[in-house]
């Protein structure tokens, strides 16, 4: 019996031991598969590759942050329509001019009487039922940003707003 109980033990050992083989086994394919992984993601993402990173890093810090500038209108503008349906409606609007160079600020401020009067009369030529839709309200923003860019280029030789903002819209 006490040769059964040495056979039991010895079976009972080369079991245990053949599922410690196969546990290690698995370990190791599981620590292959996370490194194989880990390393396809580095290099399809170009982890590897530092000597780019830091040369598009060193360009990064050489570009120069834009100073933008806002200039806001005085006074809101108030445009009356006549609608299709025959009614009078008004639009309120409040306009604000964008620059990327703080620079031109003080020669935009020069020309803000005329870039007003532009800008009031490309409003009011815009059809009421059009300002409801963002598409309509966008045209309009536009082409006014259009005929200032031209106006300013005529009389400074640059256009130098790059934007015009709404700040509030209401339409009635």
């Amino acid at each position: 019996m006490a040769d059964d109980k040495e056979e039991g033990t010895e079976e009972e050992n080369v079991a245990a031991g053949g599922g410690k083989k196969k546990l290690i086994i698995m370990i190791v394919a599981g620590l292959l598969l996370v490194g194989g992984g880990v390393g396809g993601a580095m290099f399809f993402m170009g982890g590897g590759d530092t000597e780019v990173a830091e040369g598009e890093e060193a360009a990064v810090q050489e570009e120069k942050p834009k100073d933008i500038a806002y200039l806001p209108f005085a006074k809101p503008l108030v445009i009356n329509y006549q609608a299709a349906d025959g009614k009078t409606r008004f639009l309120k609007t409040e306009v604000t001019l964008m620059t990327e160079d703080e620079a031109r600020l003080d020669d935009i401020k020069k020309h803000l009487p005329k870039i007003q009067h532009i800008v009031n009369m490309v409003f009011s030529r815009q059809k009421f039922e059009d300002l409801g839709t963002n598409e309509g309200k966008e045209k309009m923003r536009a082409e006014a940003l259009e005929e200032i860019k031209s106006a300013l280029k005529d009389s400074m030789g640059e256009d130098n707003v790059d934007d015009i903002l709404y700040t509030t819209f209401v339409t009635q």
